[in-house]
């Protein structure tokens, strides 16, 4: 349960399907690579607007630099 105090200011509605993109963006490294597909479809219809950019940051990568140490430990 939150208990922290919200910040000082209102909540901008345009604001919130991208915020909730953020939360299920931050439970992304945690899913199996094979769930992907899955999880694209869920976070898809959360989000519709941001199936481009969702599709986009979920495509397969080469690992570079950091993320190859990253991945590694």
């Amino acid at each position: 349960m939150l208990t922290i105090e919200p910040p000082q200011g209102i909540v901008c509605p345009a604001e919130l399907p991208v915020a909730s993109a953020v939360l299920d963006a931050a439970c992304f490294e945690v899913h199996e690579p094979h769930n992907y597909n899955r999880l694209f479809q869920v976070l898809h219809q959360r989000h519709p607007q941001l199936g481009e950019e969702l599709h986009y940051l979920m495509r397969p990568q080469q690992p570079v630099g950091a993320q190859s140490v990253m991945r590694v430990a």
